[in-house]
């Protein structure tokens, strides 16, 4: 009986003590709004979170020991379009076990080699930029660090700013500036800026379109909304020709922005936006190699098709596929011991010429519970964007082989830990964008206008569209065994909703307002 009351005391004090604690932080708040009414700006916020951001950008990626992502064995491609090549040749050292720093520049590489898009031409900068100054026939991967850098700050002050810009209490601006960084300046992001992967430039991309959304309105035509789309929309739809599909959808956005004004000049613009992404995206659909090969057209059926079919043999058979073959279910091209080679000449005969990818599309439109139990395993994949087998160090840091780096990684360790692994999560997701745009009531409730709340479910769209465009099409191509290397824009555009939601939250909750 005592134990009980001591229990229940304690249990009372402990909850005091948070209340006390609590209205401290409440004066304090109070106190700061007070002091800072009328002294901060949305401009201000933005300039110190990219300050911030900057900050840990030269820490991970400057700063010995530095980071980086090691080569996952999908870096050959890149290398030989730009020219580069490994200084050592032990496999143990480049692949995903370290971080590689240095490169070997080919002679002549930048005029003979082709170019596969706007990631390459960036790359082939910075080996410009580290020739310029080094003169020496080696590359260092800081230089392209410090090009994606110059990008990617501007980003965060872009997104900050026009997200604070209606934000009248300093607490609620500074909360959305952390917010930012603790997201934005994640390691599962930056740490990519030391690599040959494309994950970087899709990330600031993403990042730019983001906030020229943001800057949109329905009354006042924002022309700086235009440009970020289409510089930033034109280099992602090129980056690969999987993003030529973001190309299209960015499309969309411009043509229905025609509306927002109805200056002809306004008009014309969104029509010339909307013209050069279409020409781009279909440029890179139809011209680009794609990255998929015929391991990918392997597991499209072993680690798609046959990977969530409830009759593997039934399946096959509307491919016209012998069912014999649904012993490859689940299998994949990289198992030590495979039941057989990906490139057998029965393989070629029996399975691979009964399908396409037209044809896997068709499975899944006829099977929708199939495909969203893939996306329930795409997004499960894209819930920490770090290639967890690949190490962030270089080998002389004296790490173990594969280590992760931990600094400025809470954004990612949350998703790992807490975040709903599942399509529904983005769907709810959209939903509470669609609750904060829903009017009458609520919407005087939430006493925000009828043009900004229409522009947050529009976006919420947008980015989701974007993110499950690119996990449909390594579904189509790969099934789930390449959702690392080309599903990250899925990952990404959840981070960012995330972000935009919230930010849309924090000004209407009370914990951030100031007592009368």
């Amino acid at each position: 009986m005592r134990r009980k009351t001591l229990k229940k005391n304690l249990f009372l004090s402990g909850l005091k003590m948070i209340a006390i604690f609590w209205r401290w932080l409440l004066k304090i708040r109070n106190a700061l709004n007070q002091w800072m009414y009328g002294k901060f700006t949305a401009n201000k916020i933005a300039l110190v979170a990219a300050a911030v951001v900057g900050i840990i950008w030269i820490i991970m990626l400057f700063v010995p020991p530095i980071l980086g992502v090691a080569d996952d064995g999908s870096l050959y491609k890149v290398m030989d379009r730009t020219g580069l090549v490994y200084i050592e040749d032990k496999p143990e050292d480049i692949y995903n076990n370290y971080f590689i720093k240095r490169y070997l520049i080919q002679n002549n590489s930048l005029t003979q080699k082709e170019v596969g898009g706007s990631h390459d031409l960036l790359i082939r900068g910075a080996i410009g930029l580290d020739k310029m100054i080094t003169k020496d026939q080696f590359f260092d991967i800081r230089f392209l660090a410090f090009l994606y850098g110059i990008m990617y700050l501007p980003a965060i002050y872009l997104i900050v700013k026009y997200t604070c810009m209606k934000v009248v209490l300093f607490s609620e601006a500074a909360t959305i500036g952390f917010l930012a960084v603790f997201i934005f300046a994640d390691i599962s992001f930056v740490s990519y800026f030391n690599s040959l992967y494309p994950e970087a430039l899709w990330f600031i991309c993403i990042l730019y379109c983001a906030a020229a959304i943001f800057r949109l309105d329905h009354r006042k035509s924002s022309y700086l909304s235009l440009v970020l789309l289409g510089i930033y929309g034109i280099i992602l739809s090129t980056t690969r020709q999987q993003c030529g599909v973001i190309g299209l959808i960015l499309t969309g956005l411009c043509v229905g922005a025609i509306s927002f004004n109805k200056q002809m000049r306004w008009k014309v613009s969104c029509m010339l936006v909307a013209i050069m992404l279409s020409i781009t995206a279909m440029i890179s659909i139809f011209t680009m190699k794609s990255d998929f090969d015929l391991n990918s057209k392997y597991h499209a059926i072993t680690r798609g098709v046959l990977f969530q079919a409830s009759n593997p043999e039934e399946a096959l058979k509307e491919f016209g596929i012998n069912p014999s073959f649904a012993v490859l279910a689940k299998t994949s091209a990289y198992n030590f011991y495979p039941l057989i080679k990906v490139g057998d000449e029965l393989l070629q005969e029996e399975f691979y010429d009964k399908y396409t990818t037209g044809d896997i599309v068709k499975y899944y439109i006829k099977h929708p519970a199939s495909y969203i139990r893939m996306l329930d395993v795409a997004v499960k994949d894209t819930t920490n964007l770090r290639r967890s087998f690949c190490g962030n160090y270089e080998k002389n840091a004296g790490l173990p082989d594969m280590a992760q780096g931990i600094i400025w990684s809470g954004w990612s360790d949350f998703k790992v830990r807490f975040a709903p692994k599942t399509i529904g999560y983005l769907l709810v997701l959209v939903f509470l964008a669609y609750l904060l745009s829903s009017r009458k009531k609520r919407q005087r409730l939430l006493k925000i206008s009828d043009q900004e709340i229409n522009l947050l479910f529009v976006f919420s769209i947008l980015v989701a569209m974007i993110g499950i465009s690119q996990a449909s099409i390594s579904i189509a191509m790969s099934g789930d065994s390449e959702f690392t290397q080309h599903a990250f824009l899925l990952g990404a555009a959840i981070d960012v909703i995330v972000f935009r939601v919230v930010a849309q939250v924090i000004p209407r909750l009370n914990i951030f307002k100031t007592e009368a």
